[in-house]
C-alpha cells in the first residue's frame, strides 16, 4: 500500500481510453484483489469495484467467438451480450462476476461446462473464456454478499 500510494498518481496518469483491451492497472489490481478474496475464503470483491470491467471481458470474449455460432449470454442484473455469427443458436444465464472471473482466465473449462446453457455449448465457446488462456483446475467460487 504504500509502494501504490507513492506511485499511484503517476500510473494514474498513464491510463488512457487506449488501455480499454490492453494492459490496464485497474482491471489488475481487481482481478488480483479477488485473487486474495478466493484464497483466503473470503466473500468476493463489492460489485462496485468489478461490475466496470465485465463488459470490456466480454468485448474480449467477442473476439474470441467471432467466427462460431452466435452465443448470447445474459447475466444476472439483466445485461446481455452476443458473440458470434447469426441468429443465437445458445443461451447461456451466468452470474457477472463468474463470467469476469472466467474472462480473467481464473474459472475452469469444467467451471464454465456446469453454468446454466440452455443447449449444449460448443468446446469453442467454452474455451474462448480466459483472456490469459485455459483453466483444467477448479478455482474457489466465494459467497455472495447481500448486497453484490
Amino acid at each position: 500500500m504504500d509502494e501504490w500510494d507513492r506511485l499511484g498518481a503517476d500510473a494514474d496518469a498513464t491510463l488512457t481510453d487506449d488501455q480499454r483491451y490492453g494492459p490496464n492497472l485497474a482491471i489488475d489490481t481487481v482481478c488480483h484483489e479477488s485473487d486474495l478474496h478466493e484464497a483466503l475464503g473470503l466473500p468476493r470483491v463489492d460489485r462496485e469495484h468489478w461490475q466496470p470491467f465485465l463488459d470490456v471481458t466480454m468485448c474480449y470474449l467477442g473476439r474470441q467467438l467471432r467466427d462460431s455460432p452466435t452465443l448470447r449470454i445474459e447475466d444476472e442484473q439483466g445485461a446481455q451480450w452476443s458473440c458470434g455469427i447469426g441468429q443465437p443458436a445458445t443461451l447461456l444465464r451466468a452470474d457477472g462476476y463468474e463470467l469476469l472471473r472466467a474472462n480473467l482466465s481464473r474459472r475452469s473449462l469444467r467451471q464454465i461446462a456446469a453454468w446454466e446453457w440452455a443447449r449444449t455449448p460448443t468446446e469453442e465457446m467454452i474455451h474462448g473464456f480466459g483472456v490469459f488462456g485455459t483453466r483444467v483446475d477448479d478455482q474457489p467460487i466465494p459467497p455472495r454478499q447481500s448486497r453484490s
